[in-house]
């Protein structure tokens, strides 16, 4: 079996109730585990005809499952349902980092004791004696109801014996910016080069921003090895200067001149800890966050842009009526909010017949985009004729465009809004896609999962009118998951 897995569906015990996440290698869902009644998730690989990918899938899993931690992600369980493995794992209710260093300042004592968490369950990884390999903000997950950390994504663990990269993480241009400059270089990751990551996702949650501009790919590798980032107390005086100190000694571009000992590490964060109290508070926000993003002079940041319109809405008026259009509308929209809640949106409004939907993660903005298109296919929204007797006109269909670019997030009198060239180019380039189709620009394509990348077709080009250059982009249908 090779058909995409649909919402309902049982695997083992466990049952389908939310995508979290597509690749070329498989899917991540929520899911049941209907003999305990708990809520997991449970990654699914594709299916392999010679098998290989199986056994080391499995392998690598059992290897995992014996690291045990409370700031790690447990490993319950691993099976096969035909031609397919899966690996089943905690469900964590909450959010990313990189979500929640998005809602603003994060207190300081708040991320020393997240910090600490995360350094501890790296030293376990490493004493276990494997490397975890994509140490990013988006890869730690925290815990809404006990503020735990949980480190998540160990598919790009290295270890002697294991040789697979068989995750759904991402090796993408956003995560470039935590990446060891020797990885830049073709290194395989080790321990230096976890160190270096964890630093630089050190160095985002205290200061706010990311070590290093990873939208600027032709220069990343020589900036990674040639400019030091400021010391994090000089955009943050209220930081202690031994924490500054210690980061930027992780983010050495030598490695073996780096702070390489997590013991250290972590009595350095217990240190500042004694100085910095929690914070009470009933949420998470309200515990974590000392200044909210929206009283936050704004900045432009390099976002994902997710642009989308019904085809042919104006033939759907006319053979069914603008009342007939109105009620497909108001049965998209709460399918489209559900969806981009689920797969953590920044920002979104409504454009008439279509939608403009903000990410921090390109990888979020192609699932976002996937689970919609496929949501429409597999439970389509079907529009009346006008007259009794007419052809009814096809379901609804959406053409989706998917861009990387600058955005400039703003309070106005009306609320939240954007701007910004990338936002506009977004806009510009869903006029090439087909009903049904996901386009995605070269940006965004490069800034995937190597496992998202694949799935689109070869590159095409266009030349827009007032745009020096040619706009690159490539093309995903649905039945392009299937392959």
């Amino acid at each position: 079996m090779n058909e995409p897995w649909q919402l309902g569906d049982t695997i083992g015990r466990y049952r389908l109730e939310q995508l979290l996440a597509y690749g070329s290698m498989g899917e991540v869902w929520r899911a049941e585990d209907v003999r305990l009644g708990r809520a997991v998730a449970v990654k699914v690989l594709k299916a392999d005809p010679d098998g290989m990918a199986l056994v080391l899938f499995e392998r690598n899993a059992q290897a995992l499952a014996h690291l045990t931690h409370p700031s790690i992600v447990q490993i319950y369980d691993i099976g096969r349902q035909g031609d397919r493995a899966y690996v089943v794992t905690e469900f964590v209710h909450g959010v990313d980092l990189a979500t929640l260093i998005s809602w603003g300042r994060v207190r300081i004592g708040w991320a020393v004791r997240i910090a600490r968490q995360i350094a501890e369950a790296i030293r376990v990884v490493h004493e276990f004696g494997v490397t975890h390999g994509d140490i990013t903000p988006h890869n730690i997950l925290i815990e809404s109801h006990e503020d735990r950390a949980k480190l998540a994504d160990f598919g790009l663990t290295r270890d002697p014996d294991l040789q697979p990269k068989l995750s759904m993480a991402s090796t993408a241009v956003g995560a470039l910016t935590y990446t060891a400059p020797e990885e830049l270089t073709g290194h395989h990751p080790g321990r230096a080069s976890d160190i270096y990551s964890l630093g630089a996702t050190f160095y985002h949650l205290f200061t706010g921003s990311p070590p290093r501009d990873a939208t600027k790919i032709v220069s990343l590798v020589r900036e990674a090895r040639t400019r030091r980032p400021q010391f994090p107390h000089e955009l943050r005086p209220e930081l202690p200067e031994a924490l500054s100190a210690a980061i930027m000694r992780m983010l050495d571009p030598r490695p073996t001149k780096r702070l390489l000992s997590l013991t250290e590490i972590i009595e350095v964060l217990d240190s500042v800890a004694q100085h910095f109290p929690p914070q009470s508070g009933a949420t998470l926000e309200e515990r974590a966050i000392e200044v909210p993003a929206s009283q936050i002079a704004p900045f432009p940041v390099s976002l994902a842009i997710v642009f989308g319109d019904i085809a042919a809405i104006s033939h759907i008026a006319a053979q069914t009526g603008a009342l007939e259009v109105q009620r497909v509308l108001l049965e998209f929209f709460p399918r489209l909010e559900r969806f981009h809640t689920n797969h953590r949106g920044r920002f979104k409004k409504t454009l008439g017949d279509g939608f403009l939907s903000i990410f921090h993660n390109v990888s979020d903005a192609f699932n976002f985009a996937v689970v919609l298109q496929r949501s429409l296919s597999e439970d389509p929204i079907s529009t009346a004729p006008q007259e009794r007797g007419s052809e009814a006109p096809p379901p609804l269909a959406l053409r989706v465009s998917i861009h990387v670019g600058t955005v400039l997030l703003v309070q106005t009198s009306y609320g939240e809004d954007v701007y910004g060239a990338g936002v506009n180019l977004a806009a510009r380039l869903v006029a090439f896609a087909l009903p049904g189709e996901i386009v995605v620009s070269t940006p965004a394509c490069l800034a995937l999962p190597s496992e998202q990348r694949t799935l689109l077709r070869k590159s095409e080009h266009v030349r827009l009118k007032g745009m020096s250059g040619q706009l690159e982009f490539s093309r995903l249908a649905l039945s392009d998951l299937n392959r």
